[in-house]
């Protein structure tokens, strides 16, 4: 994957909650959820490739830094993993983490 690609992903970020609280380690920016999207492992690659492509050519916002539960929504409860929530093209996904504060990665991805 190209510097031409993350830095069209990061042109197509369209801000996101300012005000929600982000703990130190959860920090979170356009070119962070596209680092954690290219590092993605073996059971969310393809998955990953697919949404860095909907990145690359779509305005995308990220709704909720990493956190559990939420509101749910459209009929389903709130996710009890914990996951970041991005919007692109009025279509939400869960990136599902796994690891440590600090060395999070990817595990999943849900919408």
């Amino acid at each position: 994957m190209s510097a031409h690609e993350r830095n069209l992903v990061i042109l197509n970020h369209r801000g996101g909650r300012r005000d929600q609280y982000q703990a130190e380690w959860a920090k979170l920016d356009a070119g962070r959820v596209y680092d954690l999207l290219l590092a993605c492992k073996h059971s969310c690659r393809s998955q990953a490739a697919d949404l860095r492509r909907r990145l690359r050519g779509h305005t995308w916002t990220i709704v909720a830094a990493p956190h559990e539960g939420g509101k749910g929504g459209q009929g389903r409860t709130p996710d009890r993993n914990l996951h970041i929530t991005i919007r692109v093209s009025g279509r939400g996904f869960h990136l599902r983490l796994g690891g440590r504060e600090g060395n999070l990665h990817i595990s999943s991805i849900t919408h």
